[in-house]
């Protein structure tokens, strides 16, 4: 995972780089990262036809529908983890994986994640934890990486099926 490869030393200068990175800082570049990828994420999973979540690649595989759940599903499960008082109402995942159910929980963990980014501090971002916790900025990194993951494995769904990403059409 990529908090295993970051020290607390390295984000901590990442987030003091550049004047404009000083300016916005650690979380307005976050919370900017984290919308941007929402939008991406919920377009893929709106492309996909409702008769094609149940699409697998091939048996093995999770279907396009348990795909995107799941990384809705990781999402709330590492945000959770951020918001050590429990402040922030976590969505619950659907009972099954149609598309209506899917898209809507998708949008929901990631608004859950911008509300428990949105009460961290800058300082709270980098602040080492007990040992073996990431600081939350990886946290966040990580959860954005694994979505990129099933980002790339749902393209390949939605190719096999004929249709273009949403971020391929212009």
């Amino acid at each position: 995972m990529i908090w295993t490869l970051l020290s607390t030393a390295a984000i901590v200068t990442m987030a003091a780089g550049s004047a404009g990175a000083q300016e916005a800082g650690l979380k307005a570049d976050l919370l900017r990262d984290w919308a941007s990828q929402k939008g991406r994420i919920v377009a893929l999973a709106e492309a996909m036809p409702a008769d094609k979540y149940e699409f697998k690649a091939t048996p093995e595989q999770r279907s396009f529908g348990e795909q995107i759940g799941h990384l809705a599903q990781a999402h709330v499960s590492m945000f959770k983890r951020l918001d050590a008082s429990g402040s922030v109402a976590a969505p619950s995942a659907p009972e099954g994986h149609d598309r209506e159910s899917v898209v809507a929980f998708v949008a929901a963990a990631y608004d859950y994640g911008q509300k428990v980014l949105g009460t961290l501090s800058e300082e709270a971002l980098t602040k080492a934890t007990e040992a073996g916790r990431p600081v939350a900025a990886r946290t966040v990194w990580a959860a954005m990486n694994n979505a990129s993951n099933h980002y790339g494995q749902c393209v390949v769904y939605l190719r096999l099926n004929g249709i273009v990403p949403p971020a391929s059409r212009r």
